[in-house]
């Protein structure tokens, strides 16, 4: 939702949930989000809120989506050589913008998708342990067990595995994609490391860019098959 519709909401009845999108991406801005009078009586120190209307997390976008090259690799995409994606923010400006918002008590969310990307976002949160990684996709071993052993919750979204399926192998070659990318079962930790490591993972459909149906999550996950066709470019199986 856009600040312009947050004045909708004042006059009406029900409790709502809701994105609200700020002009300037990636930044640390908390007095634009103060500016309308359905929030302005509800400030708290750990986000914004009243009885309608509640603020209290922010998403940080540290790379694009993979299908358009846009999400940030260590390495070449394999169908366009010399082509890494690209970060959205710097790495150093990410860590500072991630502290900002977290010291003045917002939880901090992170929309990583390339190994680089996501390589920085486990930087940013080392160096603020609290915050959230949010569609985490392909990682590098290292950051994946640097990942648990900072507790951070990935945002685990199957359908992803089902609808990236058309371009992931073009894009991440098949040794890549075998290895690191869309291995979400790996998130999972054993039960014996739970005490010790007490990841907590989040299933999501990434409504609005996925269906909100949860069973296309279900059977991506457990079939490894379009949701909607029912095939695979891996053939049967998945």
């Amino acid at each position: 939702m856009r600040s312009q519709g947050m004045g909708i909401l004042e006059g009406m009845a029900i409790k709502a949930e809701t994105k609200l999108e700020y002009p300037v991406s990636n930044t640390f801005c908390p007095d634009g989000l103060v500016s309308f009078k359905t929030l302005e009586e509800g400030v708290r120190s750990d986000g914004i809120s009243n009885d309608k209307v509640m603020l209290y997390d922010v998403e940080l976008f540290a790379d694009g989506a993979l299908g358009s090259l846009g999400a940030a690799l260590l390495e070449s995409y394999n169908d366009k050589h010399g082509v890494l994606g690209a970060m959205l923010i710097s790495r150093t400006e990410l860590t500072s913008v991630v502290k900002q918002w977290d010291q003045t008590g917002w939880q901090v969310n992170m929309h990583a998708i390339g190994y680089k990307a996501n390589h920085a976002a486990i930087n940013a949160f080392e160096a603020v342990l609290g915050a959230n990684c949010y569609c985490l996709r392909p990682q590098t071993p290292e950051d994946k067990k640097r990942a648990a052993m900072n507790s951070l919750i990935p945002s685990i979204h199957p359908t992803h595995a089902a609808s990236d399926m058309a371009h992931a192998l073009d894009r991440l070659c098949p040794n890549r994609l075998r290895n690191s990318a869309y291995r979400m079962a790996s998130f999972l930790l054993p039960q014996s490391h739970r005490a010790q490591i007490p990841t907590q993972e989040q299933y999501q459909s990434d409504f609005p860019v996925e269906p909100p149906n949860p069973f296309h999550g279900l059977s991506a996950a457990i079939a490894h098959l379009h949701p909607i066709t029912g095939t695979s470019p891996l053939g049967l199986g998945g």
